[in-house]
């Protein structure tokens, strides 16, 4: 996969990212987090979806190596992809991007960064965010995980509970930048348009329902695909392995359609 290492400066520290370089210049940017409910993953591990969506959109893609949880609590994470986006807009010239065309997109855990990195994003005003893309987010930390609806093959309630007690602590847990979903009428009118995929078996669609919802009465533009008798990752671990592309995949034709609608944004005249 082509990218390059580079190290963004951050509060005290450096954070890493993969960057894809867009074909032409001044291209729009896709700022991309991996899953593994804070604790887990890299960013190496979406090389190949990232590496898809610079070639097919011909956009830059920033894969943001966030620090996880086993090393630093929240706020770290979403600082850093914060401060990634912002030294991203304050550099564009160097980086050759859009600085006025930035796209969140995340899975899982990495979805939660995406969704509040756009209300952070509300808060200090430096940049607007174009576009969010949400694979089955984790958007509700506050709810106890056993307490939340039971599906079949999905995350076990103790995994959850680890995931949200290594984040943060419970006096934080209904803040709307750790859940999204907690997050207020007026903050929810001034999201992006939102790309949500949810998965069948998976606990996490219910909450994405929710927010769906919520964006929806806020009336925010949304687009929701329901994948039947997929689990929770299931987009990632279609893009684990390389392999020949079949349209006749849900992901593959899930990918086509998330494709879709970011070109549509990137394009859209207003």
């Amino acid at each position: 996969m082509y990218y390059e290492n580079l190290k963004i400066p951050s509060q005290d520290h450096e954070v890493e990212i993969l960057f894809y370089k867009a074909k032409s210049k001044y291209r729009p940017v896709i700022f991309e987090m991996h899953g593994g409910g804070f604790m887990f993953g890299s960013a190496t591990s979406d090389a190949i979806m990232c590496h898809r969506l610079r070639n097919e959109l011909d956009v830059s893609v920033i894969s943001i190596e966030y620090t996880l949880t086993t090393k630093a609590p929240y706020p770290t994470q979403l600082n850093e992809v914060y401060d990634v986006m912002t030294y991203v807009y304050e550099h564009a010239t160097m980086f050759e991007c859009d600085k006025e065309k930035f796209i969140t997109f995340g899975h899982s855990a990495g979805a939660n960064l995406a969704t509040a990195v756009c209300l952070k994003a509300q808060e200090k005003g430096l940049f607007s965010i174009l576009l969010s893309v949400l694979d089955y987010p984790y958007l509700d930390l506050e709810t106890d995980p056993f307490q939340k609806e039971w599906i079949e093959k999905s995350i076990a309630p103790k995994f959850m509970e680890m995931f949200r007690n290594h984040y943060t602590t419970p006096d934080h847990y209904s803040d709307p930048l750790i859940s999204p979903v907690k997050a207020s009428f007026e903050q929810m009118t001034k999201m992006p348009p939102t790309i949500i995929v949810l998965a069948e078996k998976d606990n996490l669609s219910i909450e994405g329902k929710v927010y769906a919802n919520k964006l929806i009465d806020a009336y925010v533009d949304v687009h929701v695909k329901y994948a039947k008798n997929k689990e929770h990752a299931f987009m990632e671990k279609y893009f684990s392995a390389s392999r020949v592309i079949y349209t006749r995949y849900t992901e593959e034709k899930i990918f086509i359609w998330i494709k879709g609608l970011i070109q549509y944004y990137i394009n859209r005249p207003f």
